[in-house]
């Protein structure tokens, strides 16, 4: 059996359990970057992430792997595929459920290439169907004012 390493205590581990103890669902490592940087510290995403496993792996916060179901929470509307992310949590060894979907600045849904194309598209056409509507009064105007000026 191999003894877990003690988690030195530096800034960004402060930083970084302040964040996990404030919330109360488990964040992912992109949530916890974007919370450190609402809070004025900019770290970058490799350096929390690898401070995350360090803490992991000292025994200070708790990690698991997000399940089908938080990851479609998490996700919203927006389809995903790919590597599951881990959770990270300061309550307790097991992390919690996660039930909520959180939304935190710089971590928001995006939506898929072919849902903005979609939006586009109807952007363009609402636009073009309000421009036509006003050629068309003013193509009137002009045959008014034709037909006033041949009399």
């Amino acid at each position: 059996m191999t003894k877990a390493k003690k988690v030195r205590n530096t800034n960004i581990y402060t930083h970084i359990k302040a964040v996990l103890v404030g919330e109360s669902q488990p964040l992912t490592s992109n949530e916890v970057c974007a919370k450190l940087a609402q809070a004025g510290k900019k770290y970058h995403p490799n350096y929390v992430y690898a401070s995350l496993k360090e803490m992991v792996d000292g025994g200070e916060i708790a990690s698991r792997p997000e399940s089908n179901e938080e990851r479609d929470l998490r996700a919203g509307v927006m389809s995903v595929r790919g590597i599951r992310a881990n959770l990270y949590s300061s309550r307790g060894k097991a992390v919690p459920a996660r039930t909520k979907q959180t939304l935190i600045a710089g971590t928001g849904i995006k939506a898929s290439s072919a849902t903005v194309s979609a939006m586009i598209d109807l952007l363009v056409k609402e636009r073009t169907m309000k421009l036509e509507s006003e050629n068309a009064d003013l193509r009137d105007k002009l045959k008014a004012i034709s037909s006033i000026t041949q009399a």
